[in-house]
Protein backbone atom coordinates (compact mmCIF):
# COMPACT_ATOMS: atom_id res chain seq x y z
CA UNK A 1 0.00 0.00 0.00
CA UNK A 2 1.51 3.27 -0.78
CA UNK A 3 1.80 5.48 1.83
CA UNK A 4 -0.28 9.34 2.00
CA UNK A 5 2.58 11.68 3.53
CA UNK A 6 0.58 14.68 5.18
CA UNK A 7 0.37 17.79 3.20
CA UNK A 8 2.98 20.27 4.60
CA UNK A 9 1.41 23.84 6.26
CA UNK A 10 1.79 26.75 3.34
CA UNK A 11 4.23 29.35 4.20
CA UNK A 12 2.93 32.47 5.03
CA UNK A 13 1.79 35.32 2.75
CA UNK A 14 3.18 38.13 4.44
CA UNK A 15 5.43 37.34 7.58
CA UNK A 16 4.79 39.43 10.44
CA UNK A 17 8.18 38.74 12.71
CA UNK A 18 7.53 38.61 16.85
CA UNK A 19 11.08 38.01 18.32
CA UNK A 20 11.89 40.36 20.95
CA UNK A 21 9.67 43.11 20.38
CA UNK A 22 6.19 43.96 20.22
CA UNK A 23 4.68 40.20 20.27
CA UNK A 24 1.27 39.45 21.27
CA UNK A 25 0.94 40.02 25.12
CA UNK A 26 -1.91 37.09 25.30
CA UNK A 27 -4.08 35.40 22.29
CA UNK A 28 -7.74 36.75 22.73
CA UNK A 29 -11.30 35.38 22.47
CA UNK A 30 -12.54 34.75 19.31
CA UNK A 31 -9.54 36.66 16.83
CA UNK A 32 -7.71 35.71 14.16
CA UNK A 33 -4.50 35.42 13.91
CA UNK A 34 -2.50 34.83 10.14
CA UNK A 35 1.12 34.97 9.03
CA UNK A 36 2.47 35.26 12.64
CA UNK A 37 6.19 34.17 13.40
CA UNK A 38 7.08 34.22 17.36
CA UNK A 39 10.21 33.27 18.55
CA UNK A 40 11.35 32.56 21.89
CA UNK A 41 7.90 33.77 23.56
CA UNK A 42 5.99 32.25 27.07
CA UNK A 43 2.23 32.30 27.64
CA UNK A 44 1.64 30.47 30.53
CA UNK A 45 -1.83 29.52 31.09
CA UNK A 46 -3.00 31.29 28.14
CA UNK A 47 -6.64 30.68 27.94
CA UNK A 48 -9.35 31.40 24.57
CA UNK A 49 -12.28 29.45 24.36
CA UNK A 50 -12.50 30.43 20.45
CA UNK A 51 -9.42 31.06 18.69
CA UNK A 52 -8.39 30.28 14.96
CA UNK A 53 -4.65 30.60 13.76
CA UNK A 54 -3.70 30.44 9.98
CA UNK A 55 -0.12 30.75 8.30
CA UNK A 56 1.56 31.16 11.64
CA UNK A 57 5.28 29.99 12.88
CA UNK A 58 6.09 29.22 16.62
CA UNK A 59 9.43 28.32 17.65
CA UNK A 60 10.17 27.46 21.06
CA UNK A 61 7.39 29.37 22.12
CA UNK A 62 6.09 28.16 25.38
CA UNK A 63 2.66 27.44 26.08
CA UNK A 64 2.30 24.69 28.61
CA UNK A 65 -0.93 24.53 30.49
CA UNK A 66 -2.93 27.00 28.11
CA UNK A 67 -6.84 26.05 27.48
CA UNK A 68 -7.55 26.08 24.00
CA UNK A 69 -11.10 24.43 23.49
CA UNK A 70 -12.12 25.70 20.30
CA UNK A 71 -9.01 26.27 18.54
CA UNK A 72 -8.98 26.21 14.99
CA UNK A 73 -5.18 25.64 13.09
CA UNK A 74 -4.31 26.01 9.42
CA UNK A 75 -1.23 25.99 7.75
CA UNK A 76 0.81 26.02 11.48
CA UNK A 77 4.75 24.70 12.14
CA UNK A 78 5.55 24.25 15.95
CA UNK A 79 9.16 23.84 16.28
CA UNK A 80 10.75 23.14 19.71
CA UNK A 81 7.73 24.61 20.97
CA UNK A 82 6.14 23.44 25.00
CA UNK A 83 2.80 22.62 25.19
CA UNK A 84 2.67 20.05 28.37
CA UNK A 85 -0.72 19.39 30.31
CA UNK A 86 -2.22 22.07 27.22
CA UNK A 87 -5.96 21.19 27.19
CA UNK A 88 -6.85 21.47 23.12
CA UNK A 89 -10.09 20.07 23.45
CA UNK A 90 -11.89 19.63 20.36
CA UNK A 91 -9.12 21.39 18.37
CA UNK A 92 -9.47 21.38 14.57
CA UNK A 93 -5.71 21.07 12.89
CA UNK A 94 -5.46 21.12 9.21
CA UNK A 95 -1.79 20.87 7.25
CA UNK A 96 0.12 21.50 11.16
CA UNK A 97 3.27 20.23 11.69
CA UNK A 98 4.81 19.51 15.24
CA UNK A 99 8.86 19.14 15.48
CA UNK A 100 10.82 18.59 18.80
CA UNK A 101 7.52 19.76 21.10
CA UNK A 102 7.06 19.06 24.59
CA UNK A 103 3.20 17.79 24.18
CA UNK A 104 3.32 15.70 27.84
CA UNK A 105 0.03 15.12 28.71
CA UNK A 106 -1.79 16.98 26.05
CA UNK A 107 -4.89 17.07 25.91
CA UNK A 108 -6.77 17.14 22.33
CA UNK A 109 -9.98 14.83 22.44
CA UNK A 110 -12.53 14.93 20.14
CA UNK A 111 -10.13 17.03 18.15
CA UNK A 112 -9.94 16.68 14.20
CA UNK A 113 -6.67 16.14 12.31
CA UNK A 114 -6.15 16.79 9.31
CA UNK A 115 -2.78 16.05 7.05
CA UNK A 116 -0.97 16.91 10.23
CA UNK A 117 2.92 15.72 11.45
CA UNK A 118 4.12 14.72 14.76
CA UNK A 119 8.11 14.46 14.47
CA UNK A 120 10.64 13.92 17.48
CA UNK A 121 7.68 14.72 19.79
CA UNK A 122 7.55 13.69 23.31
CA UNK A 123 3.39 13.10 23.77
CA UNK A 124 3.67 11.17 27.01
CA UNK A 125 0.26 10.53 28.52
CA UNK A 126 -1.35 12.72 25.59
CA UNK A 127 -5.19 11.96 25.80
CA UNK A 128 -6.64 11.64 21.82
CA UNK A 129 -10.01 10.27 22.83
CA UNK A 130 -12.56 9.69 20.17
CA UNK A 131 -10.08 12.21 17.89
CA UNK A 132 -10.27 11.53 13.74
CA UNK A 133 -7.13 11.91 12.08
CA UNK A 134 -6.81 11.28 8.18
CA UNK A 135 -2.85 11.46 6.72
CA UNK A 136 -1.58 12.01 10.06
CA UNK A 137 1.89 10.58 11.18
CA UNK A 138 3.62 10.13 14.08
CA UNK A 139 7.46 9.91 13.54
CA UNK A 140 10.03 9.14 16.58
CA UNK A 141 7.60 10.24 18.68
CA UNK A 142 7.51 8.85 23.07
CA UNK A 143 3.57 8.07 23.20
CA UNK A 144 3.85 5.78 26.10
CA UNK A 145 0.81 6.13 28.01
CA UNK A 146 -1.29 7.66 25.47
CA UNK A 147 -5.15 7.53 25.41
CA UNK A 148 -6.59 6.57 21.97
CA UNK A 149 -9.70 5.04 23.21
CA UNK A 150 -12.56 5.13 20.12
CA UNK A 151 -10.35 6.98 18.04
CA UNK A 152 -10.55 6.78 14.03
CA UNK A 153 -7.02 6.50 13.12
CA UNK A 154 -7.35 4.57 9.89
CA UNK A 155 -4.47 4.93 7.69
CA UNK A 156 -2.14 7.02 10.56
CA UNK A 157 1.44 5.97 10.37
CA UNK A 158 3.55 5.34 13.79
CA UNK A 159 6.54 5.22 12.53
CA UNK A 160 9.62 4.33 15.20
CA UNK A 161 7.01 5.38 18.35
CA UNK A 162 6.88 4.31 21.80
CA UNK A 163 3.24 3.11 22.27
CA UNK A 164 3.81 1.17 25.12
CA UNK A 165 1.20 1.21 27.48
CA UNK A 166 -1.06 2.99 25.00
CA UNK A 167 -4.90 2.76 25.41
CA UNK A 168 -6.60 2.07 21.80
CA UNK A 169 -9.29 -0.07 22.74
CA UNK A 170 -12.36 0.32 20.30
CA UNK A 171 -10.50 2.27 17.93
CA UNK A 172 -10.64 2.32 14.13
CA UNK A 173 -7.21 0.76 12.73
CA UNK A 174 -7.64 -0.24 9.18
CA UNK A 175 -4.48 0.35 7.34
CA UNK A 176 -3.24 1.61 10.64
CA UNK A 177 0.88 0.99 10.52
CA UNK A 178 2.64 0.18 13.18
CA UNK A 179 6.14 -1.13 11.76
CA UNK A 180 9.24 -0.06 13.67
CA UNK A 181 7.30 1.12 17.10
CA UNK A 182 7.19 -0.79 20.31
CA UNK A 183 3.82 -1.67 20.94
CA UNK A 184 3.87 -3.97 24.59
CA UNK A 185 1.37 -3.19 26.33
CA UNK A 186 -0.57 -1.84 23.54
CA UNK A 187 -3.91 -1.33 25.15
CA UNK A 188 -6.43 -2.93 22.31
CA UNK A 189 -8.93 -5.16 21.29
CA UNK A 190 -8.13 -8.32 18.69
CA UNK A 191 -11.17 -6.90 16.83
CA UNK A 192 -10.03 -3.16 16.54
CA UNK A 193 -6.77 -4.44 14.83
CA UNK A 194 -8.37 -6.27 11.83
CA UNK A 195 -6.51 -4.49 8.83
CA UNK A 196 -3.86 -2.97 10.31
CA UNK A 197 -0.12 -3.56 9.38
CA UNK A 198 2.20 -5.18 11.50
CA UNK A 199 5.88 -6.89 11.82
CA UNK A 200 5.77 -10.34 12.01
CA UNK A 201 6.90 -9.90 15.52
CA UNK A 202 4.30 -7.23 16.40
CA UNK A 203 2.15 -9.83 14.90
CA UNK A 204 2.88 -12.30 17.58
CA UNK A 205 2.50 -9.97 20.54
CA UNK A 206 -0.80 -9.17 19.13
CA UNK A 207 -1.64 -13.20 18.64
CA UNK A 208 -0.96 -12.97 22.16
CA UNK A 209 -3.71 -11.01 23.26
CA UNK A 210 -5.74 -13.91 21.61
CA UNK A 211 -4.03 -16.29 24.93
CA UNK A 212 -2.10 -18.05 21.42
CA UNK A 213 1.03 -19.05 22.62
CA UNK A 214 3.83 -17.83 19.78
CA UNK A 215 6.77 -20.27 19.45
CA UNK A 216 9.93 -20.22 17.05
CA UNK A 217 10.77 -23.58 15.65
Amino acid sequence: MKENAPKLPRPPKKLTRFADEQPPESFEEDTTYTDLELVQRAYPGADARRLVMARCRFEEVALAASQFPEIDLTDLDFQNCDLANAEWRKAILHRTQFTGCRLLGWQASEGHFKDVTLRDCNLSLAHFRFATFKDVRFENCNLRGGDFLEADLRGVIFQNCDLREAQMSFCKLENTDFRGSDVQGLHVSVESLRGAIVEPFQAAYFASLMGLQVKWS
